[in-house]
């Protein structure tokens, strides 16, 4: 969806123009192919999660990988799990130990990083 425009949006850099009609077709595809009844019964056949899809709605959570990584009472240290911090952020720590990044995947689902920054 595009984003709202308001008095203090910045105005769109040069070339925004030959990619627009672009965008407006992706989404108008998007809102085809996706209709309320494939939906429900994606949700209701449980080829979807619905609170999964409700937290890839919400800033910062657009890459995750399951509802357990994000569950603070599933791990030792009352934490998130470390698949939700930036990949970037584990490589400057070991570089600072002088260590390697000791994180491969997650013991939860396997995932090997779902930060929204990554």
């Amino acid at each position: 969806m595009p984003r709202i425009k308001t008095r203090r949006s910045k105005p769109a850099p040069d070339g925004f123009e030959k990619i627009k009609p672009t965008l407006t077709d992706f989404e108008i595809q998007l809102r085809d192919a996706i209709s309320k009844d494939l939906y429900d019964w994606l949700i209701k056949e449980k080829y979807a999660d619905k609170l999964l899809i409700a937290k890839w709605r919400k800033t910062g959570y657009e890459k995750l990988c399951c509802l357990r990584c994000i569950q603070k009472n599933e791990t030792n240290n009352g934490s998130t799990c470390i698949c939700r911090v930036p990949r970037a952020q584990l490589e400057e720590e070991a570089r600072k130990k002088g260590t390697q990044v000791s994180f491969h995947q997650c013991v939860h689902c396997g995932c090997r990083g779902c930060a929204s920054t990554d």
